[in-house]
């Protein structure tokens, strides 16, 4: 061929030169071989590399050979993996599952490692798995640590949730006395995950993070269609409620941008009533990619935990599986105007919430009404607090809002908004006050003792040694000189 005219080519870099174990984990029947491989890639110079024990809880020579370490040879310009047999040796004693973790270094040449270690299970082949009740292995101490850790079992109940752990297996399971965490690090026995199948699973009882867990060597499918859980209200989440379906009556979002929607999932927190709760939107649900729910609503999913050290008490989690597991939120909102002026033209809530169906308002002056849109009537100038309580259709659930309404004069001279501000709340030894109206300050204590006061024209900031006051919580009462404000009472907290 004849190509008219100049033309130039360039070759990119060479990459780096990598070696390192295939895979992290691997699995091994007392008297049978698994293949150890070890890849390379961008072979550009020999590369020698050494395999050592360095922890398990296996014995060299009575689990398996005494051969390491061992040493082997990446050629220069050879893609070819390498790999060897690790043999498990049946000793024929009644024993638990045995690890091997073996690392890899590099003794000479320049290749960076990729996966430096791997970690083989040897499973027993004379171990006996009796069919127990899922609640049999469930039992904790005071510390929230299982009882049964160790045991070998086999487990039988219905699916709940899905596969969220590509590599292997990880789902619930779910019998009529209990349910469990069920995981294989990197092997799913040939058995797609779905939600109402009935499946048997025989393994070892772990405990990770505080999430009970069998962690399975055999799951036999014994098929489809069937029913699952009733959720249980619950209103407290703890112990009980862990790989359960679980119902918590109300929540509200505590900080609604949490709401990331990121892949593969996203942690967010929720109030429920005694605290606050995490759960967790997984990108398998369709509830991952919806907007954040705001308002009130109930929530269903999956009790788990994730506590990183014992005592095994805290960090209990919920995993709801769809946009079903979360009822329509009723959301309370209104508008009033920021002043009413007495005896003025007639002023109505504009009522603006989702969801609802009752309304319950307090006017801050002793009034309240459940129509929807209320007139405000006022006969006295002040500031006053509105609160709107919305309720959904069924009665369950109710979300609250609230504002301030400033009401002037009917001869229009206007009500002056009296701030005040108690910092730092809670206090340990200097309590900050500041006024912005000519006032007399007194604070009183839980049984209505005064313990600080300053006379008519205070304004401005004042700070006051509360170091020696006991600690609880105490009412400052702002009286202002001019009519033209209303008082404001404002509780703050001294604690050590």
């Amino acid at each position: 061929f004849d190509f008219l005219g100049e033309h130039t080519a360039s070759c990119g870099g060479l990459g780096t030169m990598v070696v390192g174990f295939a895979a992290p984990e691997l699995y091994v029947v007392e008297g049978g071989a698994v293949e150890v491989e070890m890849l390379v890639s961008y072979p550009l110079e020999d590369v020698e590399i050494q395999l050592e024990v360095t922890g398990g809880d296996a014995d060299a020579g009575a689990d398996y050979p005494a051969v390491f370490p061992l040493n082997f040879t990446f050629q220069s310009g050879l893609l070819n993996s390498q790999s060897f047999n690790f043999v498990a040796i049946d000793d024929e004693n009644p024993e638990l599952q045995e690890d091997v973790e073996l690392t890899m270094t590099i003794p000479s040449g320049g290749a960076v490692l990729g996966i430096q270690n791997v970690v083989v299970h040897i499973l027993p082949s004379d171990l006996t798995y009796p069919v127990y009740d899922i609640d049999m292995v469930r039992g904790t101490d005071n510390q929230g640590v299982l009882d049964s850790i160790d045991t070998a079992c086999e487990l039988r109940g219905i699916v709940h949730g899905w596969n969220d752990y590509p590599q292997g297996l990880r789902f619930t399971l779910i019998d009529a006395t209990n349910g469990i965490n069920v995981f294989s690090a990197i092997n799913n026995y040939g058995y797609e995950v779905q939600e109402g199948d009935s499946v048997r699973v025989r393994g070892i009882v772990g405990q990770y993070q505080g999430l009970a867990t069998l962690y399975a060597d055999t799951l036999i499918d014994e098929g489809g269609g069937f029913e699952t859980q009733e959720p249980i209200l619950v209103q407290e989440m703890g112990e009980e409620t862990e790989s359960r379906v679980v119902k918590l009556k109300c929540v509200k979002l505590v900080d609604p941008t949490q709401w990331t929607n990121l892949w593969p999932f996203f942690v967010v927190t929720v109030d429920y009533g005694i605290g606050d709760l995490q759960i967790q939107i997984d990108g398998n649900t369709d509830i991952w990619g919806t907007p954040p729910p705001l308002g009130t609503f109930g929530l269903t999913g999956i009790g788990g935990q994730s506590d990183g050290s014992a005592p095994f008490l805290d960090g209990y989690t919920l995993l709801p599986r769809s946009l079903d597991d979360l009822t329509e939120p009723v959301l309370s909102q209104f508008t009033v105007p920021e002043v009413l002026v007495l005896g003025g033209t007639p002023v109505f809530a504009i009522n603006e919430s989702e969801n609802a169906e009752y309304y319950q308002w307090s006017f801050g002056n002793g009034t309240f009404s459940n129509e929807e849109d209320p007139e405000l009537i006022y006969s006295e100038p002040g500031t006053y607090n509105i609160f709107l309580t919305a309720t959904d259709a069924n009665g369950v659930c109710s979300d609250q809002s609230s504002t301030e309404i400033v009401v002037e004069e009917e001869d229009g001279v206007p009500q002056t908004k009296l701030e005040v501000d108690v910092f730092p709340n809670p206090a340990s030894d200097i309590l900050h006050v500041e006024c912005s109206t000519r006032s007399t300050l007194k604070v009183r204590d839980e049984v209505g003792r005064l313990m600080f006061s300053i006379d008519r024209g205070f304004a401005g900031r004042c700070a006051t040694d509360v170091s020696s006051w006991p600690s609880g919580v105490y009412t400052l009462e702002v009286i202002p000189e001019s009519f033209a404000s209303s008082p404001r009472t404002v509780r703050f907290v001294i604690q050590r």
